[in-house]
């Protein structure tokens, strides 16, 4: 299993009440002893940035997530803004990115090779937001696209084309994912998703624009 989270706004909002509460979540890793992949909005690198410090200082892996989850995708003008916000606070330049809504184009792909990173975690090979279950994402546990980028998509279920990450999980509810045990099961490599608004109440659900 590889664990991740976007950590970004509250749904999609200028919201941020529920990243209050992520260092109660990254106790929980460290007390599972659980490695943790954060992806995180290229703009919290110039505007949250103790709480980029505080996920590094715990030994979270921090990789690139869109810059703005309030915009409508990835452009290439703030992918690259994002690079830059991430390089320009780490030293470094990130090696991993998850696109906006799981949706990562022929342009965006291109982009990201041309830009120096080494893998992505974007695609939804489900029915669901951003989703994209065609046939060729849906066989084995990772992808490589133009021999130069490696795709680990979001976790699904095997048989039936439906995610396999917190979201979702929650729509479909217990006995909605004990029925889909019985007939189904996960691929060997799962590489599963939340967010933190996922995980606690959150009173920016009502004020999301």
């Amino acid at each position: 299993v590889l664990l991740t989270i976007d950590v970004e706004t509250d749904f999609g909002s200028q919201h941020t009440n529920a990243l209050s509460q992520l260092d109660r979540l990254l106790d929980v890793v460290d007390e599972l002893g659980l490695p943790l992949t954060a992806f995180v909005e290229g703009r919290f690198f110039e505007s949250r940035q103790a709480l980029c410090t505080m996920l590094i200082e715990r030994d979270v892996e921090v990789e690139l997530h869109c810059y703005d989850h309030g915009t409508s995708g990835d452009p290439p003008a703030l992918l690259e803004r994002s690079i830059k916000a991430y390089t320009d606070f780490r030293g470094i330049l990130p090696l991993g990115y998850r696109a906006h809504t799981y949706r990562l184009g022929k342009g965006l792909c291109r982009a990201l090779i041309d830009n120096g990173l080494k893998w992505d975690s974007s695609i939804l090979p489900a029915l669901g937001q951003g989703g994209n279950f065609k046939g060729q994402f849906r066989s084995g546990d990772y992808l490589i696209f133009d021999d130069a980028l490696v795709e680990f998509p979001i976790a699904s279920w095997q048989r039936i084309p439906l995610p396999l990450n917190h979201s979702y999980r929650l729509l479909i509810k217990p006995f909605g994912e004990a029925v889909l045990r019985y007939i189904d099961k996960p691929g060997a490599l799962v590489t599963y998703n939340m967010h933190m608004v996922d995980l606690v109440y959150c009173q920016s659900l009502g004020k999301a624009n």
